[in-house]
């Protein structure tokens, strides 16, 4: 792999006008729409590169994230409203276009080498985000937010400690007396989800903590009824396996993947080839969440 260098500079400064030489720029270098005010063209032109961002095009995905994280560490101190507005453009296209969530955990990633508060502030709002999901029961977009954190984790962004808190604090809902069952199996679901995309990571750094979670989950899982099930299968026979729902499955699953070492080889993950960016950067701690009570 090509070696990419760090920072701002010639360099980057050439490599983001190579990457993004269709984008009108302002004498200062600023990229944004003909026509219209500078601030408010800005900001839609960063809009417009962070959602397009891991599309196919000439250069690597590698070399766009460096150019787009250029852009951005130049644009973000420029005002707090462009600042707003790429962290509020990341947190969106987190939940809309899921099948690049690990290209935005790396492209924060390297943003946060470059300006650690900008990670603390992405969290802040990724954890508004996410009570505000779980309070209007907007379930799927909380589970998406769930796993964009853990991948942050091995982003290097979100600490294992956190990941494992949050996740504590979700199964403690599997306590609670006289709720409906889907509550629980709702957020039991979203551990779950999530726990592929960090299982490896924390089963390094927090394994006495993760097979603690695994006992929790399997007392639950043992005791959860599927009474339910007769009503909704599809299937005439036990043959060649039983039917399942879909959270035993996913329980089944990902037990298969903690005991092959939670290899994972069917995501792109271009962290890994970037670890040069930010491996030096300490991760950062969101604050105590408290999920919406009923």
């Amino acid at each position: 792999m090509a070696h990419y260098k760090d920072g701002g500079g010639r360099d980057s400064r050439k490599r983001a006008r190579d990457d993004f030489d269709d984008a009108p720029r302002h004498k200062r270098g600023r990229y944004f729409d003909q026509g219209s005010s500078e601030s408010e063209s800005t900001e839609q032109k960063l809009e417009s590169l962070i959602t397009r961002v891991g599309e196919k095009g000439s250069k690597t995905l590698q070399s766009n994230l460096q150019a787009l994280a250029d852009v951005l560490h130049t644009e973000i101190g420029s005002s707090s409203s462009v600042k707003d507005k790429v962290l509020r453009t990341i947190c969106f296209c987190v939940t809309t276009l899921t099948e690049k969530i690990t290209i935005y955990s790396t492209l924060v990633a390297i943003l946060n080498a470059r300006q650690y508060n900008f990670g603390e502030e992405l969290l802040e709002v990724l954890m508004e985000d996410l009570r505000n999901a779980l309070a209007l029961q907007e379930m799927e977009k909380a589970r998406i937010l769930v796993r964009f954190l853990a991948d942050l984790v091995n982003a290097k962004v979100v600490a294992s400690s956190s990941i494992m808190t949050l996740f504590d604090t979700f199964i403690t809902v599997t306590y609670e007396p006289d709720i409906p069952h889907t509550r629980s199996d709702w957020y039991v679901y979203m551990i779950l989800s999530a726990l592929p995309w960090v299982g490896s990571e924390v089963n390094q750094r927090k394994k006495v903590e993760l097979e603690r979670l695994f006992t929790i989950l399997e007392t639950y899982m043992s005791k959860r009824s599927t009474a339910y099930l007769p009503a909704i299968q599809v299937w005439t026979t036990d043959q060649p396996h039983p039917q399942k729902d879909y959270l035993e499955m996913l329980w089944i699953q990902t037990k298969n993947m903690k005991d092959n070492e939670w290899k994972v080889s069917h995501c792109t993950v271009p962290v890994t080839h970037m670890k040069n960016t930010h491996v030096l950067v300490k991760p950062q701690h969101f604050c105590t969440f408290t999920h919406p009570k009923m």
